[in-house]
């Protein structure tokens, strides 16, 4: 997960914090999405990426994967952005 953090905090130009943190920033949000989406990808269970994302619910967490995934079919700057997390 930290290694996901650190570049999802450099392609989306937030720091670590502010994408586990708690503030619904759009920019904060995409980018925590991202991160969850990835993570997902490389087998985590829904508890686990909610305990890694600060206590998140395992439903926010399915809501964040859901918008990434949707995001990245309407957005070509967003999908190669979770290309890169991937």
């Amino acid at each position: 997960m930290h290694d996901i953090l650190i570049k999802a905090s450099a392609l989306f130009d937030v720091t670590p914090a502010q994408i586990i943190g708690h503030s619904r920033l759009p920019r904060y949000c995409e980018a925590r999405c991202a991160v969850a989406y990835a993570v997902r990808e490389r087998g985590w269970s829904l508890q686990e990426i909610g305990r890694a994302l600060d206590g998140r619910n395992h439903a926010t967490v399915i809501y964040n994967i859901r918008q990434a995934g949707r995001r990245a079919r309407i957005d070509a700057w967003f999908a190669a952005q979770l290309a890169a997390l991937l």
